[in-house]
């Protein structure tokens, strides 16, 4: 789903499996926009990246949401499990894509690979504009039934279609790739 020269958004990016992957594919000519709110996956995603030498790399130490704020976020015993909740013990930085994408002139996405632990819906919003005008392929983490349902639901109404290629009936986590029919 990536070539040389693409751009890729890490929307959860923890401590950087895809983005070290998605750097090395799109090479020097691209881009890997790393989004990740939680300190301590933070500090490993900024070392591993500087071992790789991924200078086409940038960090972005928020969450992806609808809004650009603050919010709370809750960690788990698992680094990979944290996600935003109204009662979370840390306070973050919050981006909506479609604002960042309008004030910071990033580069527009050929690929997202969104994995929010429950915040998928609010990726979607915060980008609808991106997704229209960009049509980024994604690949979507959807942390439960209902958060899959909405998510199907934004993506149809933007024109994308979806490939569920693990359906969550045995554990609730679905992964979707999706793709616009307008690309």
């Amino acid at each position: 789903m990536l070539s040389r020269g693409d751009v890729a958004y890490d929307v959860g990016a923890n401590v950087g499996f895809f983005t070290l992957l998605a750097s090395r594919i799109v090479g020097k000519g691209g881009a890997v926009v790393a989004f990740e709110p939680f300190p301590a996956n933070v500090r490993a995603l900024r070392r591993h990246v500087d071992l790789n030498r991924a200078g086409n790399v940038t960090i972005v130490e928020a969450a992806v949401s609808d809004r650009a704020g603050l919010a709370r976020f809750e960690p788990a015993g698992n680094p990979a499990m944290g996600g935003l909740a109204e009662g979370g013990a840390l306070e973050v930085e919050t981006v909506a894509l479609d604002k960042l994408l309008r004030e910071r002139g990033l580069p527009k996405p050929n690929l997202l690979k969104i994995d929010v632990e429950g915040a998928e819906a609010q990726v979607l919003q915060g980008g609808i504009r991106c997704l229209e005008e960009a049509h980024p392929a994604i690949v979507l983490s959807a942390h439960g039934w209902q958060r899959f349902e909405e998510c199907g639901t934004l993506l149809a109404s933007v024109g994308y279609e979806q490939e569920v290629v693990k359906d969550g009936a045995e554990d609730g986590d679905y992964l979707v790739i999706a793709r616009s029919r307008k690309a």
